[in-house]
């Protein structure tokens, strides 16, 4: 998939070659040439996929799209998931992102 990919990439058809490299795993590969290339229905794709465990400059990337485009909720998600609890509180708060409860505990230190 990834071979297929990179054969998209180089005809220049970079809506194919970013669907191919995100199916393939290459997720950071696809954001990047989402980005450079203004794909903003790709870029928006890639960023409501993410889950933990991702690449980190994936995660962030997508944090800076969906701060851009006004998606705080899914933002404030991916910033909790990479650990930015201060970050992401004070964006929920500034924003008024309805927490969801898997959300919250998350953000709550356990007591102990």
């Amino acid at each position: 998939m990834i071979q297929s990919a990179a054969y998209f990439e180089a005809k220049g058809k970079h809506d194919k070659a970013v669907q191919l490299f995100s199916r393939g795993g290459n997720r950071k590969k696809a954001m990047d040439l989402a980005i450079k290339h203004n794909l903003t229905d790709m870029i928006e794709n890639i960023s409501t996929g993410v889950q933990e465990g991702d690449d980190p400059e994936v995660l962030k990337k997508s944090v800076h799209f969906l701060m851009q485009n006004r998606q705080f909720d899914k933002a404030v998600e991916i910033m909790i998931s990479l650990g930015n609890l201060d970050q992401a509180l004070q964006i929920a708060e500034q924003e008024q992102v309805n927490l969801k409860e898997e959300m919250a505990m998350k953000l709550c230190p356990a007591v102990s």
